[in-house]
């Protein structure tokens, strides 16, 4: 779910989106409007700022998706994986720390990861407030990230979105997937009546960051519907 995909006058600031934070914590602990849910323990609200170098990966097809950089302060990277055909809610997805003295990320993806169709697309700043909500009955957590993201060395253009995750589930015993997504579900509806409330527009959707950078290279409008836009 990435309710309110693109920029405009309704849209959420990187400072706007900070401040949603603690009335969203509010109604979770204080006032009981998502019951059965508390911020997850130890892990309840996290801040990102970090860049982002990523290149598409078309082929080969049990490939295709990306390939990203992430810097890390104390030098190096995180290489994120994500492997999908097109936006969609399912992706498949892996983090791993990048081996030390890399000195030219394309030849790295190219060669030595063995992607040689990998495309490299503007490097953008990701700005993002994660609050972790937790089932008190299922232990499934979902993540709840204010995104703000901003190419920097491509065409203008930013990226602002609410996105909505299942990220792990604490329990020792065998769950359902449909229960996951019910509460998924739950979750949701809950979002969006707290983003109308904050007077903010949203729509459901899956636009992925990849599709985010394709379309500004091509000078498409983000967050086209999918059939405006090529495969991403």
């Amino acid at each position: 779910m990435a309710p309110g995909a693109g920029g405009g006058a309704d849209a959420l600031a990187s400072s706007r989106s900070a401040g949603l934070i603690p009335p969203l914590v509010e109604l979770v602990v204080r006032e009981g409007e998502l019951p059965g849910f508390i911020p997850e323990y130890g892990d309840e609200f996290q801040a990102w700022d970090y860049l982002n170098h990523l290149f598409a990966i078309p082929e080969p097809a049990e490939e295709r998706g990306y390939v990203s950089f992430i810097p890390l302060s104390v030098g190096g990277y995180t290489i994120k994986r994500k492997w999908f055909d097109e936006d969609a809610t399912r992706r498949g997805e892996k983090y791993q720390p990048a081996p030390a003295g890399i000195a030219d990320l394309a030849e790295h993806v190219r060669v030595t990861m063995g992607l040689p169709a990998a495309e490299q697309l503007p490097t953008f700043r990701r700005i993002r407030y994660d609050l972790n909500l937790e089932s008190l009955r299922t232990g499934h957590v979902f993540g709840i990230f204010f995104d703000h993201s901003v190419i920097l060395d491509g065409p203008m253009a930013e990226l602002i979105q609410c996105e909505l995750e299942y990220i792990r589930t604490r329990s020792a015993l065998r769950q359902a997937e449909a229960v996951v997504l019910e509460e998924l579900e739950e979750v949701a509806r809950w979002l969006e009546q707290f983003l109308a409330a904050e007077g903010l527009s949203s729509e459901r959707g899956v636009y992925s960051k990849l599709s985010f950078l394709r379309d500004a290279v091509a000078g498409r409008a983000i967050g086209a519907p999918a059939g405006e836009r090529v495969r991403s």
